[in-house]
């Protein structure tokens, strides 16, 4: 039997790993000392949960492709523009 090779993301990224980085984040955007240093530096801090992030991820790669091209075209992400 051959080994199975996993990708770096399955190593690097274990749902344990991933749910400890969650936690970390979303305790360091609600901790006092430094909401009041981004306040301080006059940074905007709009931060969303990782469920909200994957929701809106969600939603984009379920566009239609013919939407996708639209907006792709719109913002000239392509590169194909002689701009």
């Amino acid at each position: 039997m051959s080994p199975r090779w996993r990708s770096a993301t399955e190593i690097l990224f274990t749902p344990e790993r991933v749910a400890l980085l969650r936690r970390a984040f979303q305790a360091a955007v609600t901790d006092p000392g430094f909401i009041a240093e981004a306040e301080r530096q006059r940074v905007q801090m709009e931060p969303v949960t990782a469920e909200r992030v994957h929701a809106i991820l969600d939603a984009a790669y379920a566009m239609p492709a013919d939407v996708v091209k639209a907006a792709n075209e719109a913002l000239d992400i392509t590169g194909t523009s002689d701009n």
